[in-house]
């Protein structure tokens, strides 16, 4: 082939195969994101804030009350407010819900949730327990994914019938928490492989229908296969924001909360494949 052609088709096909990896991205949908700066700063300077949030017209329902508000912080992500839940050792940490369209995630269809974490302590074995999590509305559990800290680490069972191998039942404090609860399977706090310090945090969850996908500031940490249970039918309709426990001794502050549907159409995968495969064969040429 003429170099002149063979450049032309390389260009078009390194075009093709760019414009299918990035349709991924260009064809999610959020389903809600909220970066907490349409809300009223109260404490412009400090993160302590009174019980006032959610406030009028907030999509957010209070589930346990307590101290919580819109707070400010300079080095938060991409954002100047954000939500904060002061440490309260005498009463119950608050603990708040959005609903959202009912979403059943697929391979061709997956849900992403994934929220940025202030951790105030670090590495501790106190009684710190924030955390956010994604789940149906359903009164019992069905599915439920949480990601943060807890100090409650049990058997890490995550399903029917075996632990989760390779995940520490023993919490040192040293490392982020998870908990993956369904009907049909154990419901116990899990270690992740990611080690603890202050700062803000980033944590995604990525279901795809036959597995979860725990990432901690962009890297993948676990992987959790929990069979049908992760699709059921029901799907996901909520996201918690806050622990509701008592004697947490530490504030919580969040920040750039979302849920994404990302279609991963068939179609676009064959087609980029075939593309990298051909690109490879011309290159060898």
């Amino acid at each position: 082939m003429p170099t002149k052609i063979r450049s032309t088709t390389t260009l078009l096909l390194g075009g093709l195969v760019a414009a299918a990896l990035s349709s991924q991205s260009a064809n999610a949908q959020i389903v809600f994101s909220d970066t907490f700066e349409s809300y009223s700063l109260l404490a412009p300077t400090s993160f302590a804030v009174s019980n006032v949030f959610p406030q009028t017209g907030s999509p957010w329902t209070t589930i346990v009350a307590g101290n919580a508000g819109i707070a400010n912080n300079i080095a938060s992500p991409n954002n100047s407010q954000v939500f904060s839940i002061p440490s309260n050792l005498a009463v119950v940490t608050p603990r708040f819900s959005r609903l959202f369209a009912d979403v059943v995630p697929t391979a061709s269809n997956q849900l992403e949730f994934s929220f940025d974490f202030y951790d105030s302590v670090g590495s501790t074995t106190g009684s710190f327990r924030q955390y956010a999590e994604i789940r149906s509305s359903a009164p019992a559990i069905e599915q439920l994914i949480a990601v943060g800290v807890s100090n409650t680490v049990t058997t890490g069972v995550l399903v029917s019938g075996g632990p989760a191998g390779g995940f520490s039942t023993t919490n040192g404090g040293t490392n982020y928490q998870a908990r993956v609860a369904f009907s049909n399977a154990g419901n116990g706090w899990i270690n992740l492989n990611a080690v603890r310090s202050i700062g803000w945090q980033n944590f995604k969850v990525l279901l795809n229908g036959s597995s979860i996908q725990i990432f901690v500031n962009g890297a993948l940490d676990s992987t959790v296969t929990a069979g049908a249970s992760v699709g059921a039918a029901n799907g996901y309709d909520l996201v918690v924001v806050g622990s509701g426990f008592s004697s947490v001794a530490g504030s919580g502050f969040y920040d750039n909360v979302a849920v994404t549907v990302i279609p991963e159409p068939a179609s676009l995968a064959v087609l980029a494949s075939a593309g990298m495969l051909m690109l490879r064969r011309r290159s060898a040429k």
